[in-house]
């Protein structure tokens, strides 16, 4: 297991990894890899996000990695959790914990624990596994509730039967999990999954926890199966009772599956956003706002999905009635909008033309730049002032009808055409 941890993390996580247990070893603490990570790498699934349990103080060993290796350390104090922030890596560091609940959906208790308690405090079997790092038999795997056993069987098992009751949100990353690894819930955990729907049990949680699922559902490599399940079980009634996962919702989702990968840049899109835009945006203006002062939404992207609201019907009228808009044109219309709302609207609209244009600005006229800027355009001898603006739209239109494609063009056309403006 040594071998497979190492080659998992490559050399520099390796080393970190290392130094945390000569940490935990000088301040005699069993530390143990666990959760996520170890089911991972058992599923030969990249993961570098390294989960550690500690038995003792864990936010110490925390601090005394962060000043060793660096990053920026968070701590939770009430959680007995840290969390250490590297470049292109995360590592979290808890000491090893029960909880108790004191009522359906509340947010646990923590008491320190030994790891065998901890572990039996997760969602499923296959996130109930650890590896033990230091002190004797290092590198072995603890498996008390046979998650190795269901990941081979492709199955999803609560660790009891209170756990649904317990937290409402295993419902949703179950839900996730199922999607992701293509995995079935056992036939005991189908049935508690049923009773706990039909109790309403997601009724216990805050919005903001059903939001914070929602979030990362939405974030998923493949975020269409569980979002789409998500509206096969029912669940988007918990952000608005309106809303329903009939025929038209499905084929605005096929249709956002569809258009993202003819975009360039989808890593710039906010993919919670995009989805709540399409589920909410139907609504009445004052439903929305409702739906987003619910769930903290922040306030830019309430205003981007109202102003999109706003503009919808005649964004589409202009697209839909001009064969020939150049680009600057089309870029005119488009840039105030948010993309999240422009993608929305292509997954609605069944004109080409409104389509293609919206793609084009997504993909390609959204990236346009000029690259003068008000400086050099001074020290060429414009006056500064409104003349400077005009002067760099004037660019901007000529690179995004393609009639300039470099600085020297743009140098020339200052020259040539508009240097009379002074």
């Amino acid at each position: 297991m040594k071998e497979i941890v190492a080659k998992k993390l490559g050399a520099g996580l390796s080393s970190c990894l290392d130094r945390i247990i000569e940490i935990a070893d000088r301040k005699k603490y069993p530390i143990f890899l666990v959760g996520g990570f170890v089911r991972d790498i058992l599923l030969e699934r990249d993961n570098l996000d390294i989960d550690i349990v500690v038995e003792g103080d864990g936010i110490s060993l925390a601090k005394e990695t962060a000043n060793i290796l660096g990053g920026k350390l968070t701590i939770h104090e009430r959680f007995g959790t840290a969390a250490l922030a590297l470049p292109n890596h995360k590592i979290d560091i808890t000491s090893a914990r029960s909880e108790t609940y004191e009522h359906s959906g509340a947010l646990p208790k923590v008491e320190l624990s030994s790891i065998k308690e901890d572990l039996k405090r997760r969602d499923f079997t296959i996130n109930s596994m650890a590896v033990r790092l230091n002190g004797e038999n290092p590198y072995t795997l603890l498996d008390p509730f046979n998650g190795e056993k269901d990941l081979k069987e492709k199955r999803l098992e609560v660790l009891h039967n209170n756990s649904f009751i317990d937290d409402p949100t295993r419902m949703l990353r179950g839900i996730r999990f199922e999607q992701r690894f293509k995995f079935n819930f056992s036939e005991n955990t189908t049935k508690l999954f049923g009773e706990a729907i039909g109790e309403d049990r997601l009724n216990n949680i805050s919005p903001i926890r059903f939001y914070n699922e929602f979030n990362l559902i939405c974030q998923e490599k493949d975020p269409y199966s569980p979002i789409g399940r998500m509206g096969e079980i029912g669940f988007f009634r918990y952000i608005d009772k309106t809303i329903t996962y009939g025929e038209e919702t499905q084929t605005i989702f096929n249709q956002i599956k569809w258009t993202m990968p003819l975009l360039e840049n989808k890593e710039e899109i906010d993919m919670p956003l995009l989805f709540l835009t399409a589920l909410i945006a139907p609504l009445p203006e004052e439903t929305i706002l409702e739906i987003c002062q619910k769930f903290s939404i922040p306030e830019n992207s309430r205003t981007n999905i109202i102003q999109g609201k706003r503009n919808e019907a005649a964004t589409i009228a202009i697209l839909s009635q001009n064969d020939d808009m150049e680009s600057s044109a089309i870029y005119r219309l488009l840039s105030p909008l948010a993309k999240e709302y422009l993608i929305y609207i292509t997954s609605k609209v069944i004109d080409e033309r409104v389509e293609e244009n919206i793609v084009l600005y997504l993909s390609e006229l959204s990236e346009v730049k000029i690259e003068l800027s008000g400086d050099d355009l001074i020290a060429l001898g414009i006056k500064e002032g409104k003349a400077v603006g005009d002067i760099l739209s004037l660019l901007k239109d000529e690179r995004l009808n393609g009639r300039i494609d470099s600085r020297e063009g743009e140098l020339a056309f200052v020259k040539n055409k508009l240097l009379k403006i002074k």
